[in-house]
């Protein structure tokens, strides 16, 4: 898809009247998408973004390599730019509000203040993350608001989805268990008698439980030599764990081996058939958005951008700068 994508890019900064447009660019930005700069900084902070360590390395980076990522870190952001505005022309809102409610969720994931030390180790400046969060963002509601209303699913693709990838819905054996870890030797066996009661994942007094399931050949030791002699309710004796706490784990059921019928899955295979779809929607869209866009990208980065989307054997004619 990426490809497919930067191709349309290239097809636009190579045709003159397919909107892209030669102008020099202010001093720090490296593209405008319909008179909206990019700037060098949102690029970089991009790269940063999705290469951990990039500024680390132990011996200088290739510089052609370096030219090649930043050309094609551009286009993504030409790309989350134009589903910005696009969204923005249909009147279509909550893009603020989304980004700020995934900010707190992936904020949530650290400790407190824990992200704002990982943006620094990363020289993440946080204005120009939240943006890219943004098109991020702006992206996938473009997909979801605009694009994907108009793809339509039908019960026989679904069906015959099901019947060709059939093998890859089966379960295999499995046991459902639950993980019980504890400070205190004495809470665990308490968890462990009220697990016994009535099997269910019981909570107990300082005991933390996590229940799941997992296939019998993923089972790890020493879990794996001491729940197949379980019978549903019981659980292991509790054991020393790496905390300097125990751990003990109950069986509450044991699953055969079985394959969901249609029905079971029928959710997640239309979400499937909806996604391969939506491909070509996709690159339908950027094609016209493009088609329709003004869009200037720095010399410095134009040929990358566009040797992004050239394949080898490919034949590609430039068309003619203006000398600068």
């Amino acid at each position: 898809m990426i490809r497919s994508l930067l191709r349309a890019l290239a097809l636009c900064c190579l045709l003159p009247l397919a909107g892209c447009w030669e102008s020099p660019l202010p001093e720090g930005v490296v593209a405008t998408v319909n008179g909206e700069a990019i700037h060098i900084r949102t690029v970089q902070a991009y790269m940063d973004g999705n290469s951990p360590g990039l500024g680390t390395r132990n011996q200088p980076p290739d510089t052609n390599q370096l030219r090649r990522d930043y050309g094609e870190a551009l286009s993504d952001i030409i790309i989350q730019t134009l589903a910005m505005q696009d969204l923005q022309r249909r009147g279509i809102r909550g893009v603020e509000e989304r980004a700020r409610d995934l900010e707190e969720e992936i904020r949530d994931d650290y400790g407190p203040g824990e992200f704002d030390s990982y943006l620094a180790e990363e020289s993440l400046d946080p204005a120009e993350w939240r943006r890219l969060l943004r098109g991020f963002v702006a992206l996938q509601m473009l997909e979801e608001v605009v694009l994907e209303p108009e793809l339509r699913v039908s019960r026989d693709e679904v069906l015959a989805y099901y019947r060709e990838h059939e093998a890859a819905f089966r379960l295999p054996e499995r046991y459902r268990v639950c993980l019980a870890s504890s400070a205190s030797k004495e809470a665990l066996q308490q968890w462990r008698d009220a697990f016994a009661a009535d099997r269910t994942p019981a909570v107990g007094k300082d005991v933390s439980t996590r229940c799941t399931e997992i296939p019998v050949r993923e089972l790890t030791p020493p879990w794996n030599k001491d729940v197949p002699s379980l019978k549903p309710g019981e659980s292991t004796r509790p054991r020393p764990d790496e905390n300097g706490g125990f751990v003990s784990m109950g069986l509450m059921a044991r699953l055969a081996a079985e394959t969901p019928p249609p029905a079971a899955v029928y959710a997640l295979i239309e979400r499937e058939v909806r996604r391969q779809k939506r491909s070509p929607v996709f690159e339908d869209w950027l094609e016209d958005a493009l088609g329709h866009s003004r869009i200037a990208v720095s010399p410095l980065l134009r040929e990358e951008v566009l040797r992004q989307s050239v394949s080898p054997g490919d034949t590609v004619e430039t068309a003619k700068e203006e000398k600068r």
